[in-house]
């Protein structure tokens, strides 16, 4: 039986056992009960109550006196414990948090089982049952803190050994304890929200005012995390409850209330337009009291920011010296001055460029108690959007993004006595599209042969099939000169546009733990399949570089690149299958003193391309194709796909997952 076979039927029969554990998107009450001398007290009754919902679950103390209840979602609870001979304890107040272990235990005292004692429960200075770093931020204070733009992830820099991370990386997030910013794990209510292209977090969900708490571990992580070697986020969203409760906000920002910029003002032009509307809300409750509970979030993100720019454009004087038919088809991308007396460094222009984000992001969670030992959850989230932001220059460097995500997850848990198992099913999907702003912009109609009048070699043209999606002026750049200074000067997008991409992520998950005297223990796995599908069009619209002003003017370009072949070549389909299996024991050796120990196999996968249309690099021997024994090799003395050939490697075969 192969790997593959043999982990799949592993994985199999844990989902039939019963029971499991996930502790990263849940916390744990567990304690000892006792009498007034100390001494343990088996077989009392211990039930917790969820006080938003009524759910409950029982068990009985063991040998020890020691009883845990683990998958609590984060919320206040209260514990009430009775044993034979002994008066009703009951201990209120007691906050769940992400990732946590609450310590709770009780002292009974003789006498009636109808006298009732009830106790608030006090927050401990210290965790004696915390075996990792983390810190939890909790509904207040995502609600009471600042925060710009209301990206509650950013709270996570409250976090001991979180900071900020360096301008410039591709995925967006943070870096804990010098690991790179791409080496965290983030999961919404248990699933996976990261994209696995550039391995960052999902991050564009509004969802601020539907979290309940997250919680970030930056120590090393049990063997029922994994994935990734830096920090594990854990967020967890709100539910409904047996009374109906709800939220609205709204947020603005007009540039009535700015100064002008600086240059602006120089320029004799208009303060810069800010309109910036953030509005939406929550609302919650129940459809069967203490069984089905409902909650909705929407939060809506408008902004019109275009932004203030300077540059060094030719003067009128070097305008008059181009006489090349294509580079005067260019001017009419290329502004005049417009500050009468330029700035020490030459600077001779000063405008806007637009810029926008408008963006809806909807939640909507359904939990179900079927019974009190069986208890459902679904979640759907969606984002979608539409930004313009400036990318290269501000003459038609702007790019577009149309982007999407959006989230849902089943889970089920059971108990049942000491026995507990979650089963969740989770996908994630995320949509990006860049492209630059003139894609309407057709090159043909510029690039033309000043003789015949037809468009030159190599040139996009968008009235041809797979044309439109390549449109907009090829990436011109210009070196300053004494005689005409160029500074912050070009023409067209960059060259690594069009591009986008789909990600998919489909999750299976099954955990189980059984508390057995004083062990915890838990086994569990995972099937993970990713999919990217991508394109990357880059330099299909060209780049030029002039030497000078005076080139450009008389249209002899210094360079530039143009790639051939059909823009459809560069789709791709990526995928991979990634699994995992752990086992764990938590053994409590006293009341201040909890080892943990466990193994985990994990199998990330390697990357498939569809079509085997992709190469990998073989040390020795040069790029191959996949799932072939071809080296691709270049012969620089000729030009296009004719530089390009397949060369056998006897021995060599790269497969496909290579």
């Amino acid at each position: 039986m192969n790997k593959r076979l043999l982990f799949a039927f592993t994985f199999l029969l844990l989902m039939c056992v019963s029971a499991p554990l996930a502790l990263a998107q849940s916390g744990t009450v567990a304690g000892t009960v006792g009498d007034s001398t100390g001494a343990v007290i088996a077989g009392a009754q211990v039930t917790i109550r969820d006080v938003n919902t009524a759910a409950s679950r029982s068990t009985v103390t063991n040998s020890q006196g020691f009883y845990e209840f683990l998958a609590l979602k984060p919320s206040t609870y209260e514990v009430t414990v009775e044993a034979k001979g002994f008066g009703k304890a009951v201990k209120r107040d007691i906050n769940v948090v992400v990732g946590l272990e609450s310590r709770v235990d009780v002292a009974l005292k003789l006498g009636s089982v109808t006298e009732t004692i009830e106790v608030k429960s006090e927050v401990p200075l210290i965790e004696p049952d915390k075996t990792n770093v983390s810190y939890s931020i909790e509904s207040k204070q995502i609600q009471n803190l600042p925060l710009q733009g209301r990206q509650f992830l950013d709270l996570a820099l409250l976090t001991p050994g979180v900071t900020a991370q360096a301008p410039g990386t591709q995925a967006g997030g943070m870096n804990v304890s010098g690991m790179r910013s791409q080496s965290n794990n983030f999961t919404l209510d248990g699933i996976s929200i990261n994209d696995p292209q550039v391995n960052g977090p999902l991050n564009a969900f509004r969802i601020t005012d539907a979290v309940q708490e997250f919680n970030v571990n930056t120590s090393i992580a049990t063997t029922d995390f994994g994935r990734s070697s830096g920090a594990q986020v854990s967020v967890v969203t709100k539910s409904g409850t047996n009374t109906y409760h709800g939220s609205a906000f709204y947020y603005g920002r007009n540039e009535a209330f700015d100064a002008n910029d600086w240059f602006l003002n120089a320029a004799s032009k208009s303060r810069n337009v800010l309109r910036r509307h953030q509005y939406g809300g929550t609302i919650g409750g129940f459809v069967l009291r203490d069984k089905t509970f409902w909650f909705l979030s929407f939060e809506g993100f408008h902004q019109v920011n275009p932004s203030p720019q300077l540059s060094t454009v030719p003067s009128l004087a070097a305008r008059a010296t181009v006489t090349n038919p294509v580079s005067l088809k260019l001017l009419q991308f290329i502004p005049s001055p417009n500050i009468a007396v330029p700035l020490p460094d030459g600077t001779n222009w000063a405008g806007t460029v637009d810029q926008h984000t408008y963006d809806q992001t909807y939640l909507f969670k359904v939990d179900h108690s079927l019974s009190p030992n069986n208890h459902l959850m679904g979640r759907y989230a969606m984002v979608r959007g539409d930004t313009l932001s400036l990318q290269q220059n501000p003459f038609n460097g702007t790019i577009t993004n149309l982007p999407g995500s959006q989230s849902a997850v089943i889970d089920e848990t059971y108990s049942h006595g000491t026995w507990l198992n979650l089963f969740r099913v989770g996908y994630t999907r995320n949509l990006t599209d860049f492209g630059p702003q003139d894609v309407k912009i057709n090159p043909a109609s510029i690039f033309t042969d000043p003789v015949t009048g037809n468009p030159l070699p190599g040139f996009v043209d968008t009235t041809k099939p797979g044309g439109a999606l390549n449109g907009g002026l090829p990436r011109i750049t210009f070196s300053s000169s004494a005689a005409v200074p160029l500074a912050n000067f070009g023409l067209g997008a960059g060259t690594n546009m069009p591009q986008g991409r789909t990600t998919n992520t489909y999750q299976l998950v099954d955990n189980v733990s059984k508390t057995i005297g004083t062990h915890t223990l838990q086994f569990g796995g995972e099937l993970r399949r990713e999919q990217t599908f991508r394109f990357l069009n880059g330099n299909y619209r060209g780049a030029i570089s002039f030497a000078s002003w005076a080139t450009f003017a008389a249209g002899v370009p210094r360079n530039g690149s143009l790639r051939t072949g059909g823009p459809d070549q560069t789709f791709r389909s990526w995928s991979r299958l990634a699994e995992y299996l752990f086992v764990q024991d938590s053994w409590k050796v006293k009341s201040n003193f909890t080892l943990n120990y466990g193994v985990r196999y994990e199998r990330p996968g390697a990357m498939v391309e569809k079509n085997d249309s992709g190469s990998n690099f073989v040390p020795g021997v040069g790029m191959m194709k996949l799932n072939s024994n071809l080296r691709i090799d270049v012969n620089p003395a000729l030009q296009g796909q004719a530089a390009l050939s397949l060369t056998p490697v006897p021995g060599v075969f790269l497969p496909s997952n290579g």
